[in-house]
């Protein structure tokens, strides 16, 4: 993946994060590993490896958060 995909991928996963504490199937503690990191999608003096590190902390976060006994019934459809 290029550096320009994952940094829009990652902006992605930032947004996914933001809606799962917004309907509480997080909280912002959840996230702390990711902060800790200190990249964000508009980083873009960061390493590709630094945007590839900060997708898979969050993709990990969120797959966690996903799987979690808290985490409700989803009430969207893909028609």
């Amino acid at each position: 993946m290029k550096k320009q995909e994952l940094v829009q991928y990652h902006s992605l996963l930032v947004l996914l994060g933001q809606e799962y504490v917004r309907r509480g199937d997080a909280t912002r503690a959840d996230f702390e590993p990711y902060r800790k990191l200190g990249v964000t999608p508009m980083s873009l003096q960061a390493s590709r490896a630094d945007h590839e590190e900060a997708v898979v902390t969050l993709v990990h976060i969120l797959a966690t958060r996903s799987t979690s006994e808290t985490t409700r019934e989803s009430t969207v459809a893909f028609d």
